[in-house]
């Protein structure tokens, strides 16, 4: 019988230097050194992560590097030091809990096996969202809470995880890997009066997995055990170099970390971060025109820190700015009198990031593409919001430069796991006028709502779609009644379609009542159903719950008051 649309939570499992070659290094060396200490063979490392969608937003909550003082952009919701208190004031050594609203988790594409659902009731979802800001901020790194290991980014996930009063015993990561730090949080989580049983963690094969009591103690299972007791300054210099070494080695990277020689020709860039999602007018691109020998760019215009700024190399204000053999570059902001620091590199063939900072503090940032476009590098790795995503395939927002204009604008992209080479451009998305949203996945195809603002905004009028992602052709869009407005939609693999509208009263004058000034009054509650025989009405009336819709093979399913109802689609 189908309910009310619920939440979900869901706990991945990404291998350590997923973000990056000396990630994976620095993994590496902290995993030999425990493993000699502990006698046993090596394993994988593994930090976790959580996605929680609720309310219709999707949650991204994770444990990363503190970049840039732009906590807000990120979701920022805590903070806390690495290695040592004295050293947290430099954001160097900050680590930052993020809580991050439709936000995104650059390595969840490297994620090992399938994520874990672990709960779909949204008061438990609500409450790991709501936990995010209490989790305990000790020195990463650290046993401050006498816990018996050291805390990291497995250690918060754990925390919210047991605090929410979820059971922690089965939580594993993939055979033959460890997850250090993930007992701590469990053990805190029950000082707080929360019940948690004892925490398995997999240590991989050979003996080596370790059973872990919710009680606090002195055991290791990875404790460096800088808080356990006083140290000799020798020491404990030593144990801080292998504290850092671990910290690095667990948090995950917060953008692509690899420079490259960039590719020759115009690249347009818009001021921001890619998450960027607001339309960027022609005045406010920056233009960059590398040489054919890709070894510089000539002075240009950066529209960024609210000015328009010329940009030369440190010989003078027409000197081209040479590029580096690993695609770093370094210029010269002139605004007046105003001075700028510019720093950039191309972190891949067709793209490439530029910071610009005055008098030691960031103003500003850029993000440049090739001819515009976002290279693609894969639906699970490409760096971009998500909008939705399931088991096989991913929505994603990108800032695009629009066919024949100079301007930007954000993009949704459709894409699936299973060819990750290709990706289909369903539109701009720029609300109120233009909007995408409610996207639904049934196997390979994608059904979407797509509409604009109409009547002076009165209210938002739109269609239904379904796409086939394998080759990005339209399925399905059947004809919506003028002045109804659409809620639920489901789609099954063979792309039928079920959806559900309200339809409006229309007055004598043929305008919906209440038109412009007052709420619009709803006539009917509507169940449509399209496929391959066409499209019908399934059911209508007041009591219709429009968000119950569920679709499962050929059967969709419905709420009309208390009782459930259904309908056969091919």
């Amino acid at each position: 019988m189908p309910t009310a649309r619920t939440a979900a939570a869901d706990l991945y499992w990404i291998p350590l230097g997923a973000g990056g070659h000396s990630v994976r290094f620095n993994g590496r060396v902290f995993e030999a050194i425990e493993a000699a200490r502990q006698h046993r063979p090596r394993c994988d490392l593994y930090h976790a992560a959580l996605v929680v969608g609720l309310d219709g937003h999707r949650y991204a909550i994770e444990i990363a590097p503190s970049p840039d003082a732009d906590e807000a952009g990120r979701g920022v919701v805590a903070t806390g030091p690495v290695g040592s208190r004295y050293l947290g004031w430099l954001r160097l050594f900050r680590y930052e809990v993020r809580c991050w609203r439709d936000g995104l988790i650059p390595d969840l594409g490297e994620a090992v096996g399938q994520p874990l659902r672990l709960t779909t009731e949204p008061g438990v979802a609500r409450r790991l969202v709501e936990l995010a800001p209490k989790v305990p901020t000790p020195v990463w790194g650290r046993d401050e809470l006498h816990a018996g290991e050291m805390w990291n980014s497995n250690s918060v996930i754990a925390w919210l995880i047991a605090s929410a009063g979820l059971p922690t015993n089965l939580l594993a990561p993939p055979p033959q890997g460890r997850a250090p730090g993930w007992a701590a949080g469990v053990r805190v989580a029950g000082r707080n009066g929360v019940v948690v049983p004892a925490a398995k963690i997999s240590g991989g094969a050979g003996g080596g997995g370790r059973e872990h009591s919710a009680r606090g103690g002195s055991g290791s299972g990875g404790d460096l055990g800088l808080g356990a007791r006083p140290w000799g300054a020798r020491r404990l210099l030593a144990a801080l170099a292998v504290a850092a070494v671990a910290c690095l080695g667990a948090l995950p990277a917060a953008e692509p970390a690899e420079a490259a020689r960039p590719g020759p020709g115009s690249f347009f860039g818009f001021p921001g971060t890619y998450a960027r999602a607001e339309v960027v007018s022609s005045v406010d691109v920056t233009t960059l025109r590398v040489a054919r020998s890709r070894r510089s760019f000539p002075a240009t215009t950066l529209a960024v820190c609210a000015t328009r700024m010329r940009v030369a190399g440190s010989a003078g204000r027409a000197a081209a700015v040479p590029i580096r053999r690993d695609g770093r570059f370094a210029a010269v902001g002139r605004d007046g009198p105003a001075r700028y620091r510019v720093r950039g590199r191309f972190i891949a063939r067709d793209e490439a990031r530029i910071r610009v900072t005055r008098r030691s503090r960031l103003c500003g940032r850029i993000v440049l593409y090739r001819n515009g476009v976002p290279p693609f590098r894969g639906c699970a790795a490409q760096p971009a919001v998500t909008l939705s995503r399931s088991r096989t395939g991913r929505v994603l927002q990108q800032m695009t430069q629009d066919p024949g204009q100079s301007g930007f604008s954000p993009h949704v992209y459709g894409c699936l796991f299973e060819s990750p080479s290709k990706r289909f451009d369903l539109g701009r998305n720029v609300p109120p006028d233009e909007t995408l949203g409610e996207f639904r996945f049934g196997g390979p195809m994608l059904a979407f709502f797509r509409g604009g603002c109409i009547g002076a905004c009165f209210f938002d009028q739109r269609s239904v779609e379904a796409r086939d992602l394998r080759d990005g052709g339209l399925v399905r869009r059947p004809e919506v009644p003028d002045w109804s407005r659409l809620y639920d939609l489901a789609v099954n693999a063979n792309g039928s379609l079920g959806w559900t509208l309200d339809r409006l009263a229309i007055g004598p004058n043929g305008d919906p009542v209440g038109y412009p000034n007052q709420p619009p009054v709803v006539a009917a509650r509507e169940v449509w159903a399209a496929d391959s025989t066409g499209q019908r009405l399934l059911d209508s009336g007041p009591d219709v719950v429009l968000d119950s819709l569920e679709i499962n093979g050929s059967t969709l399913y419905w709420l009309n008051g208390a009782g459930a109802r259904s309908a056969t689609v091919d």
